[in-house]
């Protein structure tokens, strides 16, 4: 557990950001760095006593680092741009998921005890056997994953070249009560759409409980080494995209309505025993993300669902 340190964090309103954040905020002196287009994620990290910076982390000018702090003791890097579309370039995302890293790094080198970089199972081809951290990483062909792989490499050189220990977590599924690819399932349920299975129905996931995620993201800070330690972090349980479908569509009374595809996806399955190691055992089952994400639909539906 990490007390009454100086953290910065890259990417402070994200998915996986925002929970990160505020975890690290309650025993620690956090600067929040985000554009902060919705307001109110800046509004609750600010009530959390986080010490947000509003910035365009894809601008790659003189003034990037103005305003971001040379002396924190952990970085967590959790900027990320998905995709070049609506007015976001390819140049951006490699700025962001890939060449950020290294200038954030050497602006505070002097003090940094660790710099965490949080990347993405989508490195891995999908197969029937899990992938451990040192199975060839192999992009689909999308921006996103091809630009990870990129910030992997950077995050190791720039752990080489300055000497700053680090830690890459290629993160699968995250899923919290709002958010994540369980919620994605239910709200095609709600909608009455069927759910696309891939042919043989071979596809799944492992999902993983944000706040294990949290956790081992901060955990991450202490274990963080030159070379760069990579850790895959995943749930335990390999889910089936139909299987989780079921158990949503039970879970929301709702029918469960599959369309097959002539797609011959590759299941995604995750090697755990470094993660155990280094990490610790993951302690969210896939009925807990479940409930969390059909209190989060009910609470929170989407705003295509509302009447």
């Amino acid at each position: 557990m990490i007390e009454n340190r100086r953290i910065l964090v890259l990417g402070a309103s994200g998915r996986v950001g925002l929970p990160v954040t505020l975890h690290l905020a309650a025993r620690n002196t956090v600067f929040g760095v985000s554009r902060f287009s919705d307001p109110s994620d800046e509004q609750r990290l600010a009530a959390a006593g986080v010490r947000t910076i509003r910035k365009d982390l894809a601008d790659p000018g003189p003034g990037l680092l103005d305003g971001i702090p040379d002396d924190a003791d952990y970085v967590v890097n959790q900027a990320v741009l998905w995709k070049a579309e609506g007015g976001v370039t390819w140049r951006q995302v490699y700025e962001v998921n890939a060449l950020l890293g290294p200038r954030i790094v050497q602006h505070g080198r002097e003090r940094l005890r660790a710099y965490v970089y949080g990347s993405t199972g989508g490195v891995y081809a999908g197969g029937p056997e899990p992938r451990a951290e040192d199975s060839e990483p192999v992009s689909d062909g999308r921006i996103y994953h091809t630009t990870k792989i990129a910030g992997e490499a950077c995050a190791q050189a720039a752990a080489r070249a300055f000497g700053v220990p680090t830690a890459i977590l290629r993160y699968y599924f995250p899923c919290g009560r709002d958010s994540g690819g369980i919620r994605g399932i239910g709200i095609r349920l709600l909608k009455g759409e069927p759910k696309n299975i891939s042919k043989g129905d071979a596809y799944g996931r492992h999902y993983t409980w944000m706040g294990d995620i949290v956790r081992m993201t901060e955990r991450a800070c202490e274990i963080a080494a030159v070379p760069a330690v990579v850790v895959n972090v995943a749930g335990r349980e390999f889910v089936t995209d139909r299987v989780a479908a079921e158990k949503l569509a039970a879970a929301l009374g709702v029918p469960a309505r599959f369309q097959e595809t002539d797609e011959g996806k590759l299941p995604f399955r995750a090697d755990l025993s470094r993660m155990r190691s280094l990490l610790g055992e993951p302690e969210g089952t896939f009925e807990r993300m479940l409930a969390e994400a059909v209190e989060g639909l009910r609470a929170n539906p989407p705003k295509s669902l509302a009447p």
